[in-house]
């Protein structure tokens, strides 16, 4: 008579947890768990700056595009006082292109002359 063939196969069954199991499986859940609500925290702040940076380009390119539209833009321009004592008059007028850009009234302040030092 012939001896029966053994051999040894794997097969996926169900196992019921030890508790040492579950009090491992609870500690990797809530470290998961953890490292789910940082993932998302660090989610949105990165949300958060890169909104930022696209408003930030956002109001650059509008800006450029009202300065390119109007043919204009404000700048610091050097201009002269021309103090005018026959007439009570003042002529500010820019340096760049004599362009007068404000005429008024001399103020009481204004029509006082220094008298020379001696």
């Amino acid at each position: 008579m012939t001896s029966p063939i053994r051999k040894l196969t794997k097969r996926t069954l169900k196992v019921d947890l030890t508790d040492a199991e579950r009090l491992d499986l609870g500690r990797r859940l809530a470290l998961e768990q953890q490292h789910l609500a940082e993932s998302e925290d660090r989610k949105a702040e990165v949300a958060a700056a890169i909104k930022a940076e696209i408003e930030s380009h956002e109001k650059t390119i509008n800006l450029l595009s009202r300065t390119l539209n109007h043919g204009y833009d404000y700048r610091e321009v050097e201009c002269e006082v021309h103090l005018d004592f026959n007439s009570n008059r003042v002529a500010v007028a820019r340096t760049d292109n004599g362009e007068v850009v404000e005429e008024r009234a001399m103020t009481a302040d204004e029509r006082q002359r220094e008298l020379p030092v001696v």
